[in-house]
């Protein structure tokens, strides 16, 4: 700024900067029930319909104790609900 040079403001902050707001964690889309070992579930939505997606990476068959509600599975096109049996290394995404 003196005698016509080139100058650089920077800003220095140790923290996110104060005019963007700092976004809430968003949930896990986890399904919320008792799972046995080797089991997995996820779930996912596009806005408007939730996909669970259940897996069993165990080496034997295991049975999956779904909650209240009734599901479509998406490969079958049948109605499910109660307990599932999901065979060694089976997944299953089921749309509710």
């Amino acid at each position: 700024m003196k005698g016509g040079k080139p100058w650089l403001l920077m800003e220095s902050c140790p923290d996110s900067p104060q005019w963007i707001p700092t976004p809430k964690p968003k949930r896990p889309g986890v399904y919320r029930t008792h799972l046995p070992q080797g089991v997995s579930a996820q779930v996912r939505t596009d806005g408007i319909t939730d996909f669970l997606f259940i897996q069993n990476f165990s080496k034997e068959s295991r049975e999956v104790r779904l909650d209240s509600r009734e599901y479509q599975c998406m490969e079958s096109g049948k109605s499910i609900s109660g307990v599932i049996e999901l065979p060694l290394w089976e997944t299953r995404v089921l749309r509710r």
